[in-house]
């Protein structure tokens, strides 16, 4: 059976690579020759697929603690038949850093497979120590993707 991943679902499973799992190659598969990223912080970008790959690395260098991770707020705009544009709110939780972010996504469907995450255009965040309380487990705003069991909660 070959299953296509919805644009939706291809964003869980790239972020989950990233930020829970903290898994260099699994989210590389997602990214294409062309990305063009910018990140949070000054300074954070990435043009090309060899750049997004040092972003990576040095994210997980930095930060090697998974996080959990939280999609809320998923929107998707069909662009053209094989691309859309994601916007998503996404909270993410470690024992030093709660972030809420929002990101923004375009997603293009590959030969024919599942859509990958070819660019990421944008990423807002405000970040605030885990420890003030910001973000409870039961606040209510969707599922949490937990990096001690690998599944949602």
């Amino acid at each position: 059976m070959n299953y296509q991943m919805t644009a939706g679902e291809a964003l869980q499973a790239f972020c989950r690579a990233w930020l829970v799992e903290r898994d260099v190659e699994a989210a590389l598969a997602f990214i294409r020759e062309d990305v063009d990223f910018v990140g949070t912080g000054i300074g954070e970008s990435a043009r090309g697929r060899d750049e997004m790959l040092s972003y990576l690395r040095q994210d997980m260098l930095e930060i090697p603690e998974p996080f959990t991770l939280l999609l809320t707020e998923i929107n998707e705009q069909v662009i053209a038949e094989h691309v859309r544009n994601l916007s998503a709110e996404v909270t993410l939780k470690n024992s030093v850093y709660t972030w809420h972010v929002r990101g923004f996504f375009t997603m293009v469907m590959e030969g024919g497979g599942g859509l990958e995450a070819p660019e990421l255009p944008l990423c807002r965040a405000c970040r605030q120590p885990a420890g003030d309380g910001t973000l409870p487990e039961d606040a209510g705003y969707g599922e949490y993707h937990s990096a001690e069991t690998g599944a949602f909660e």
